[in-house]
């Protein structure tokens, strides 16, 4: 945008708000003083939130087994508390400490947070971005430098952790406040339906901003307000479509609402937390590639919210969990709402082979959960699996189905699914409970079940930890090699370079095993580490800076997560075990190895 369109866009929002009275979508007068960005105080009967504050010298949380030893200890002048340093994590809960911060520069921290992966298909890095974003910690450098404490919010909301957003600014000094976290905080509260309560912050749009997000906020609280606040919203549609490179989707809502008879909408494939608020508002059925949409907000959003028909949510709840930004019970509840025949249910597997949609997956999964005898829930359980791997959402299925799996007992009768359940455990997170499939894998006797079990091997050494460095591991990896004879050789190296890296990494280097790989080998091409990255990463580690080391490693893995290519992965899954986050470590690798095919 040059200097002349942005000072247009900045006069036309700042002529709509002074036009436009402000007023909320219940016509609430404007709260005078500074902006608010924290909640009013609890009512008598209410307790209020016991918010997490840094604690010198606070230790870890169990669950994230950050060694104390493996980090530098440090000592410190006592100073001022650090504002910034609000987070909503203890030490139970999964805090990285309130020292994951040291030796780390403020400049550092605030270029690489936004580099944090807003959408990842590894609910383990998920997790410790979470993590990483939501303890209190001491923030580095001179408060008046770029704004920490922002750029998490703001990461926060990207990934459509909308609730844990909204908790965090609600710690923060009001005087902490910019356009940033009220921009931040109005989505929010739009993502979770509350539109009265975003109008209101709404009053508080800076008059000065150039982003036309605060005059199409204003519009949509005007169309909310009913028949009082239509002619402000005209005025305002007027002035947006006076702008270059306007919203079209948004436009056409906003001229429905008015009674304009815009011609219908023909596409809305990326909507943003405005859209959804009309589409709301409007009550008319949207584009069908409205579960398309990108930011992970609005999935969640349209799988939880009242906005679609149930077999469209559904469709955007596959997607949304894939992401990690609901939970897989919340699917299931999708699923067992749908309704199907007996006959359906009877002939799931063969209705299976045909129809790939959700639907289907939702029929399959009811005919597993309604099915008793052993054998029968496993052949559905192994169909299931092997559709979504061909789809590329095995981790997904896995988290689907990780409760019907656990219900089943290991015996004889089911040694050819051991390799499947285990790999599903896995996938989902629970070694603890494939362990017992690994284990019944790996007895079989019989000359055919020894494929399954050379293929398995592998995956069960990056599982076991009590295993890494055992003797052995070259003769199990040629063996490995000796059965993928189909698969095309430049998978196969890719393959086994990531394979043969992820044990590497976690303590157990396949040695002369990696010589096979050159021979009648040739380059394959794959994307390269960023080397800022790649370098960061590994000064970060071998300063035993935490947090530092736990954000390069976030941001060299991105949005291909456990798809990323064998070097980053390796990188990545060493320096976090390396500063003693090992059992994060372990499971990313398991979710690549699964992910490559393993």
């Amino acid at each position: 945008m040059n200097a002349l369109r942005a000072s247009r866009v900045g006069l036309a929002i700042a002529l709509a708000l002074a036009f436009i009275a402000p007023a909320s979508a219940q016509e609430a007068a404007p709260p005078s003083g500074p902006v608010r960005l924290t909640p009013r105080p609890p009512a008598p009967n209410q307790a209020a939130p016991a918010p997490a504050t840094p604690t010198p010298g606070e230790a870890p949380a169990e669950a994230g087994s950050v060694r104390r030893e493996t980090l530098p200890i440090e000592t410190q002048e006592l100073r001022a508390p650090n504002v910034e340093a609000v987070g909503l994590l203890d030490a139970a809960s999964g805090s990285l400490g309130a020292a994951m911060w040291a030796g780390s520069s403020r400049a550092t921290i605030a270029r690489l947070l936004p580099d944090l992966p807003a959408a990842t298909p590894s609910a383990t890095a998920r997790a410790l971005t979470k993590r990483l974003l939501l303890t209190p910690a001491e923030a580095p450098g001179d408060p008046n430098g770029p704004s920490l404490l922002s750029a998490r919010v703001e990461r926060l909301m990207a990934m459509g952790e909308v609730e844990s957003a909204v908790a965090l600014l609600a710690l923060a000094p009001a005087r902490l406040a910019n356009e940033t976290t009220l921009k931040a905080k109005v989505e929010g509260l739009l993502l979770v339906f509350d539109e009265a309560a975003a109008c209101k912050e709404i009053e508080h749009a800076p008059r000065e901003s150039k982003d036309p997000f605060w005059l199409k906020a204003q519009i949509l609280c005007r169309l909310l307000g009913g028949d009082k606040g239509k002619a402000q919203a005209q005025l305002g549609l007027d002035l947006l479509r006076e702008q270059k490179g306007e919203d079209a989707a948004f436009v056409n809502l906003a001229e429905g609402m008015l009674g304009l008879n815009p011609p219908p909408l023909a596409s809305l494939a990326d909507p943003q937390p405005l859209h959804i608020a009309l589409v709301r508002a409007a009550k008319k059925t949207p584009p069908p590639d409205i579960v398309r949409a990108r930011h992970p907000g609005v999935l969640r959003a349209l799988a939880l919210g009242p906005v679609l028909d149930l077999d469209t949510r559904l469709a955007a709840a596959e997607r949304a969990l894939a992401l990690g930004v609901i939970e897989a019970e919340d699917v299931r509840r999708l699923y067992n709402g749908l309704q199907f025949t007996d006959r359906e249910l009877a002939q799931a597997l063969t209705a299976a082979d045909g129809d790939r949609g959700p639907r289907a997956r939702a029929l399959v999964f009811r005919a597993t959960r309604m099915q008793t005898q052993p054998v029968a829930r496993a052949e559905l359980v192994a169909k299931a699996m092997a559709q979504a791997a061909a789809g590329n959402a095995f981790l997904t299925a896995a988290r689907l189905y990780e409760p019907l799996i656990r219900e089943m007992p290991p015996g004889p009768g089911l040694v050819w699914f051991a390799p499947v359940a285990a790999r599903a455990l896995l996938g989902a997170g629970d070694a603890a409970a494939a362990l017992p499939w690994i284990e019944l894998a790996m007895a079989a006797r019989a000359p055919e079940d020894r494929p399954m079990q050379i293929l398995l091997a592998p995956l069960a050494r990056l599982a076991l930890p009590g295993q890494a460095g055992a003797n052995g591991v070259a003769a199990l990896l040629e063996a490995w090699m000796g059965q993928q004879k189909d698969v095309a050789r430049d998978l196969l190296l890719l393959r086994a370079g990531t394979l043969y890296g992820l044990l590497d990494a976690l303590g157990d280097p396949p040695g002369e095993a990696w010589l096979a790989l050159n021979e009648g080998s040739r380059l394959v091409a794959l994307p390269l580490p960023r080397p800022a990255l790649w370098h960061g990463l590994r000064l970060a580690e071998s300063g035993k800076r935490l947090g530092e080391t736990v954000l390069y490693a976030l941001a060299s893995l991105g949005e291909a997560g456990p798809a990323s290519d064998p070097v980053t992965l390796y990188r990545a899954v060493a320096a976090l075990k390396a500063l003693g986050l090992e059992r994060e470590a372990r499971q990313i690798a398991i979710e690549a190895a699964l992910a490559s095919g393993g």
